[in-house]
C-alpha cells in the first residue's frame, strides 16, 4: 500500500520535471495550466497519504486524472514535437480555410508561423487566402517561398504557375507547371494548364502530346478530349478531330459545343447523316438548340430533303428570330425561297393581329372603367379646366 502510493508520488514529481523541461526548452503554454493541476492534485494527494486518509472514489478519479492521465498524454504529445495549442490553432486554421473566411485563416497562419516557423504548407494556404482576397502579388511571394522551401510542393508550383500566366509571363508559367510535373507526374491539373499555355503559343503538337500523357492516368476527362479536338481541327487532322470530339460527347452527353463542332467536321466530309445525328443530340439545349435546327435545315437542303429543311429551318426562326434574316442570305436556302417568304408573311401578319388585339383590349378597359374612376376623371378634368380659366 505505501510502494504504491511511493510509486504514484514519483510517477506525478517525474511528470512535473519533464513538463517543465519542456516549458522551458521549447515554449508550449499549455504546460502553464497543466502543472499547476497536477501539483494540486499531487499535493492532496501527498496529504491524504501522510495522513493515511481514505481516498473516495469521486476524489480518486480526479486526481488520477489530473496527476497522471492528463500530463502523460501532453508529455506524449510534446516529446513527439506536437504542441497541442498549435495543433488546435492548426486545425482552427484549416477550419478558417474550408469556411472560406480568409482573413481569420491568415492571422492564424501568421500566429503559426510565429511559433514554428515558416512551413510549405502554411505558405501555400497563405498564398490561396492572398489569391481569393485579389492581392495578387503577396499571393505570388508566397507560393515561390513555398517551393523554395519544399521543392516537391507541386501544388505550389502549379498555383505560381497560373500567376505567371495570368501576367502573360508564358515561359516562366511553363517552367513551373513541369516542375509541379516532375514533384507529381500524374497531376491533372498541371497537364491541362501545360496544354493551354503550350497551345496559346502555337505550340500545337506538343499541347496534344501533353493532352494525350494526361489521358492515359484520366481516361475520362472530357476536357482533355475537347481541347485535342479543337487542336486536331486546326492542324486539319479532321479524323483525329472527329475521334476527340465523339469521346468528349460520349463522356459528357451535354458537351453541346462538342455535337456542334462534330456535325460541322462531318458535313464538311459530306457525311450528312452523320452530321444530322451530331446536330440531333443539341436539340434540347435552350442555348445551341436553335443553332441546331438552323444547321440541320442546311443539311437537309444540301440533301435535296427540301420539305425537312423548311421544317427545320421554321424550329430554329421560332426559337431565335434572328436565323430569319440570317436565312434570307443563305445561298442553299434558294430552292425553297418562296416557303420562307410564305413564313415571314404570315409572321408579319400574325405580329399585327396580336398588336390590334392589345389595342382591343386596351379600348375595352377604357369604356368598362369603375363608376369611380370615370367620376374621378371627370373631377380632375373640371378642375383643371377651371385652373386654366
Amino acid at each position: 500500500m505505501i510502494l504504491d502510493r511511493l510509486v504514484f508520488i514519483f510517477v506525478s514529481l517525474i511528470f512535473i520535471i519533464l513538463l517543465s523541461i519542456r516549458y522551458i526548452k521549447r515554449y508550449a503554454p499549455e504546460n502553464l495550466i497543466v502543472i499547476p493541476f497536477l501539483a494540486l492534485s499531487l499535493g492532496l494527494y501527498i496529504c491524504f497519504a501522510i495522513y493515511n486518509v481514505y481516498i473516495p472514489i469521486y476524489f480518486q478519479i480526479p486526481i488520477f486524472i489530473f496527476s497522471i492521465l492528463i500530463p502523460m498524454i501532453n508529455i506524449f504529445l510534446q516529446y513527439n514535437n506536437i504542441v497541442l495549442s498549435r495543433k488546435i490553432l492548426y486545425y482552427i486554421m484549416k477550419y478558417e480555410y474550408k469556411s472560406r473566411d480568409y482573413e481569420k485563416t491568415i492571422e492564424c497562419i501568421k500566429k503559426l508561423v510565429t511559433l514554428e516557423g515558416r512551413k510549405a504548407e502554411y505558405l501555400y494556404l497563405l498564398g490561396q487566402c492572398y489569391k481569393h482576397t485579389g492581392d495578387f502579388i503577396n499571393s505570388r511571394d508566397c507560393f515561390a517561398l513555398a517551393v523554395e522551401l519544399d521543392s516537391n510542393d507541386y501544388k505550389s508550383y502549379y498555383e505560381l504557375g497560373l500567376v505567371l500566366d495570368e501576367t502573360n509571363k508564358k515561359e516562366n508559367a511553363m517552367v513551373m507547371f513541369n516542375n509541379a510535373l516532375r514533384a507529381n507526374p500524374d497531376f491533372y491539373e498541371a497537364k491541362e494548364a501545360l496544354g493551354i499555355c503550350l497551345t496559346s503559343q502555337g505550340k500545337f503538337e506538343e499541347a496534344v502530346l501533353v493532352y494525350k500523357d494526361a489521358l492515359k492516368k484520366h481516361p475520362e476527362s472530357y476536357e482533355i478530349y475537347y481541347n485535342i479536338a479543337m487542336i486536331e481541327s486546326e492542324l486539319g487532322k479532321y479524323d483525329e478531330a472527329i475521334d476527340a470530339f465523339e469521346n468528349a460527347g460520349r463522356i459528357k452527353p451535354d458537351l453541346y459545343m462538342a455535337f456542334y463542332n462534330l456535325g460541322k467536321l462531318y458535313f464538311s466530309n459530306k457525311e450528312y447523316d452523320k452530321a444530322i445525328e451530331a446536330y440531333s443530340k443539341m436539340l434540347n439545349s435552350t442555348m445551341y438548340g436553335p443553332k441546331a435546327y438552323y444547321n440541320l435545315a442546311i443539311v437537309y437542303a444540301t440533301k435535296a430533303d427540301f420539305d425537312r429543311a423548311m421544317t427545320t429551318l421554321e424550329y430554329a426562326m421560332e426559337l431565335d428570330e434572328k436565323y430569319i434574316k440570317k436565312a434570307d442570305t443563305e445561298y442553299i436556302f434558294n430552292p425553297f425561297r418562296s416557303l420562307i417568304e410564305d413564313y415571314k408573311k404570315a409572321k408579319e401578319k400574325e405580329k399585327i393581329k396580336q398588336i390590334q388585339k392589345h389595342n382591343f383590349m386596351e379600348q375595352r378597359l377604357r369604356i368598362f372603367k369603375p363608376k369611380e374612376i370615370e367620376e374621378n376623371t371627370e373631377y380632375i378634368e373640371t378642375e383643371n379646366i377651371q385652373n386654366h380659366a
